[in-house]
């Protein structure tokens, strides 16, 4: 026991000779979420070839190579993409009026204030527990409207390389802006009731205007399942949250007989997992999870694609209580027998929860 403190001490103490004092903003405290201002910054910008997690070390070399050259004070945290393997450094205060220029393997870039939803962590820096941080932020936005994301989210560290994984800083940043703002560039075109000036799309006055294609790409009428109660998720086949297949298929055979129909629409808008092709997705829902409730062909849930299916769900002049944009795989919508929405679950609330079968057994009585 007395040998594993040192080490860890050791561990702290090389960590903290590693990493300068000064901190370009604030840490968010483990385990909250807030909006915070991040101030305008001179970023040093590395990117490498691979895997954005996996081969993080090629880019954080090339900064570190940089800033040795330079003679540029270390400073924390830094940032780097989930999309690319990009990792930014940021000049401090010391030497912000050195005159650095870009080269081959490194961008000298002004960056812009932003404003950002931010979740502090504590772990090792992986693929996996960033996702747990973006969905979080994800399922915070759904529930305060008065905040959109704007732009890609990205991980932030504010650990050295030889800090333990289970003592290391990381955040979560998403991009935000006021729901007031008008400028959200990648909002799909707003629904218009029929007769408006200039109109473009037409919002559908119920659910069952609408026609889907399932899984083996025949058209399905969703007036199909009028006096129904309807369930649908927006699904994912390497997400998580997977496993809610199970339970989903579990109410479905529960409650089929008394009127509730389950309807899943795979959608590949999380972090690519959902990539497969239609016949590949019904393999495995019915390989991994023996799914008999009825599934739909991929679709968009959010963005400037977004399938008018999900637009008139969460679109507020449609569904004025339960709208907001779908936060992760596996949002739940209920629908009563009238068609209209009367429940949203998100993404952490399995299909077994007791909130979810009292809604449905509600549901089922009106």
């Amino acid at each position: 026991m007395k040998k594993t403190i040192l080490v860890c001490f050791l561990y702290l103490l090389m960590g903290k000779n590693m990493m300068a004092s000064e901190s370009i903003y604030p840490k968010t405290q483990v385990g909250k979420i807030e909006v915070k201002r991040i101030p305008e910054r001179k970023g040093l910008i590395a990117e490498g070839q691979g895997h954005p997690f996996k081969s993080r070390n090629e880019s954080f070399r090339k900064l570190f190579h940089y800033i040795q050259h330079n003679d540029v004070a270390m400073t924390v945290p830094v940032e780097a993409s989930v999309r690319t393997n990009t990792m930014s450094f940021f000049v401090g205060r010391k030497d912000s009026d050195k005159n650095l220029e870009s080269d081959k393997n490194i961008q000298v870039r002004k960056l812009q204030p932003i404003t950002v939803l931010s979740i502090g962590m504590r772990g090792a820096y992986t693929q996996n527990h960033y996702e747990e941080g973006y969905r979080k932020i994800q399922e915070w936005l759904a529930e305060n409207s008065e905040w959109q994301s704007e732009g890609e989210s990205y991980a932030v560290y504010w650990s050295s390389p030889m800090v333990p994984w289970f003592l290391k800083r990381s955040e979560v940043h998403q991009p935000i802006r006021s729901a007031t703002d008008t400028t959200d560039q990648d909002a799909p075109p707003p629904l218009q009731k029929p007769g408006a000036v200039e109109q473009e799309i037409s919002a559908p006055d119920s659910i069952y205007e609408f026609t889907m294609k399932d899984i083996d790409g025949q058209d399905v009428k969703l007036e199909t399942y009028r006096d129904r109660v309807l369930l649908i998720v927006n699904v994912a086949s390497r997400c998580g949250f997977t496993s809610q297949y199970a339970g989903l298929e579990k109410i479905y055979k529960r409650y089929q007989d008394q009127g509730l129909v389950i309807l899943g629409f795979p959608a590949n808008n999380f972090l690519g997992q959902e990539p497969g092709t239609d016949q590949e997705i019904k393999s495995f829902c019915r390989l991994k999870y023996d799914v008999t409730f009825p599934m739909f062909s991929k679709i968009s849930v959010k963005g400037k694609d977004q399938h008018p299916l999900y637009r008139y769900l969460t679109d507020k002049s449609t569904n004025p209580d339960f709208a907001g944009k779908i936060s992760w795989n596996f949002n739940k919508f209920l629908v009563n027998r009238q068609g209209r929405s009367i429940h949203r679950f998100g993404s952490s609330t399995p299909p077994e929860d007791q909130k979810i079968i009292l809604a449905i057994e509600q549901a089922l009585k009106e």
